[in-house]
């Protein structure tokens, strides 16, 4: 899963190798607009997504057909399901 960011959207792309899809996750991505991704996946797409604002205040998470706006203060976090 590699992540594709601008200001205002975070985006995860369905991009795992394939010796990766069963199941993982990854904490920690940078994002633009101040924020950073967690996601865990299982069969090679994204079950939750963890987005952390460090300093960014709005964004729009995207995951394939799924769409959801986000709005913290800084410090704050999110824990969403996309699956």
């Amino acid at each position: 899963m590699i992540r594709y960011s601008k200001p205002g959207v975070v985006e995860l792309l369905p991009a795992l190798p394939k010796a990766w899809s069963a199941e993982g996750s990854v904490t920690g991505m940078g994002a633009r607009g101040g924020f950073t991704v967690g996601v865990s996946w299982r069969d090679g797409k994204a079950t939750t997504v963890t987005v952390r604002s460090v300093g960014g205040t709005e964004t729009e998470l995207r995951a394939g057909t799924f769409r959801k706006k986000i709005s913290l203060k800084p410090g704050a976090s999110v824990k969403i399901n996309v699956s």
